[in-house]
């Protein structure tokens, strides 16, 4: 994959008129840009930079240390091994962050890391959280309010990640002149510094419904839609069949490379066309995706007989939700890092046919 894209980019530049240099030198600077924004999200999410502090401080203390001799060769064999156990585990953890670094750079563009976040690399979460666990044990030893505290500041402030640290505010930077480099502040000045709120409000969560367009929608169904109705969507195929168990019609598009393989496999015909579909689920804010559009949706409808009729407006939340704490809706419609979005509603149509006249 990585070969591929740098090929395909060094013939667009070649048609440009650049010399392979030029080429090579703007690829070295997008793939460096790409690895900061990836670190940009790591240290945003992770106490990245209070692991690493702490790292910095034990290697230089354990330093001054080796020039003391320990008391008992049994002491020396048991501190030793303990120490070898969670010195793999903070090598494994860098070494896979920057392993993941390189191959996140290598395919994926930095405004794409940028509302993805660590989505792909999520074993960087709990490595770094047993990397930092292990630092703050090392340096505080059995000094218990010196844990506490210590344990307190990566629990319950951001002093440990990036985010009080964004001195530059919403000012965004590129490598290459072309992917943006930019960093993620939230909308309120104090969680920049205390994560109580994004705690508190992830608590009630727990407790509070949080329903996205396809819950909406699956409520719906469930309500007025009779067993075996067929329905046409554009968006979230495949969990609205599995919370609602009603056939799809018009899965299949002409224009798909699929169509005629997927047609000599004798699949029904509803698959292919809007044959009788009693329900059309529509979101215009997916208009075009994968080749749907309502225009001729409704049209194929209009030339078989059948009439659309609106029966319901459901609130468009784009996902279902997302797990980047950076773009996570709460309840309410609620998001830490910006403010709430709004998207034309969802609507649900009802089809009738001349035979259910």
């Amino acid at each position: 994959m990585p070969l591929l894209r740098a090929e395909h980019a060094a013939g667009a530049f070649a048609a440009l008129d650049f010399s392979p240099n030029e080429v090579g030198a703007t690829l070295r600077l997008q793939f460096a840009g790409r690895i900061v924004q990836y670190m940009i999200e790591c240290a945003s999410v992770t106490p990245l930079l209070g692991a690493t502090i702490l790292l910095l401080f034990q290697s230089v203390r354990k330093r001054f240390a080796n020039k003391k001799q320990m008391s008992t060769e049994s002491s020396i064999a048991n501190v030793t091994r303990i120490e070898n156990q969670g010195s793999a585990i903070i090598i494994v953890t860098f070494v896979t962050l920057l392993l993941y670094a390189v191959m996140i750079a290598a395919t994926q563009p930095a405004d794409s890391l940028w509302r993805i976040g660590i989505r792909y690399t999520a074993a960087v979460l709990p490595l770094m959280a047993m990397t930092a666990g292990i630092l703050i044990t090392r340096i505080t030893g059995d000094r218990a309010i010196l844990s506490v505290l210590l344990m307190s500041v990566f629990v319950f402030t951001k002093f440990a990640q990036l985010t009080p640290w964004i001195f530059w505010g919403k000012t965004v930077a590129s490598f290459d002149g072309k992917e943006v480099i930019e960093a993620h502040l939230p909308s309120n000045f104090i969680e920049r510094f205390l994560n109580t709120r994004q705690q508190s409000i992830f608590l009630s969560d727990l407790f509070q419904s949080n329903l996205g367009t396809v819950a909406n929608v699956c409520a719906f169904l469930h309500d007025y839609a009779d067993a075996g109705d067929k329905l046409i969507t554009n968006y979230e195929w495949e969990p609205l069949y599995f919370h609602t168990r009603l056939p799809q019609a018009l899965k299949i598009l002409p224009d798909y490379p699929i169509y005629q393989a997927a047609k000599l496999k004798g699949l029904p015909t509803y698959v292919f066309e809007v044959d009788h579909a009693r329900w059309v689920i529509w979101r215009p804010v997916w208009e075009g995706y994968q080749e749907y559009f309502g225009a001729e949706v409704e049209q194929q409808i209009v030339d078989r007989g059948g009439r659309i009729e609106r029966v319901a407006e459901l609130p468009e939340t784009l996902w279902e939700n997302r797990e980047n704490i950076h773009f996570r809706r709460f309840p309410g419609g609620r998001y830490l890092f910006h403010g709430p979005e709004t998207f034309p509603p969802a609507t649900i149509f009802r089809v009738v046919w001349p035979a259910q006249h």
